[in-house]
């Protein structure tokens, strides 16, 4: 798989990165309306709701200097981790705000959440 790959080497400090000028919300929209497609094809039993939540003063749109690759590759990796545990209820991935040179973001879900024996494992580089 190439985007583990490119996980690795990020990771590592091996990836060069290419940021691009690009408008924070259409990029997070995008990413949710892809996940909520995924879902309804996979089942129609899945009674989810997907939601973007944006900041009032982003409302309009925020404009971000980054790789849009690498964080299309991190939203869409946390918003299908959400997708496979939750059959109802809702999804919903916020732009939280910037702190520092950090973008924040949260996906909140009402799945069946992270078994206690792999919480303390989950942030490590590799989980097993």
């Amino acid at each position: 798989h190439q985007t583990r790959l490119d996980v690795y080497k990020i990771l590592k400090g091996d990836f060069e990165t290419v940021n691009e000028i690009f408008d924070l919300g259409v990029l997070l929209h995008d990413r949710v309306s892809a996940e909520r497609t995924i879902a309804r094809a996979k089942s129609t039993d899945q009674v989810v709701d997907f939601r973007v939540g944006m900041p009032a003063c982003c409302k309009g749109g925020i404009q971000v200097e980054t790789d849009p690759y690498v964080l299309t590759h991190l939203l869409n990796n946390h918003l299908a981790n959400s997708r496979k545990f939750t059959h109802v209820g809702s999804i919903t991935a916020s732009f939280r705000g910037v702190r520092g040179d950090l973008l924040v973001f949260q996906v909140e879900d009402t799945g069946v959440g992270v078994p206690v024996e792999i919480r303390d494992r989950l942030y490590n580089e590799e989980v097993t």
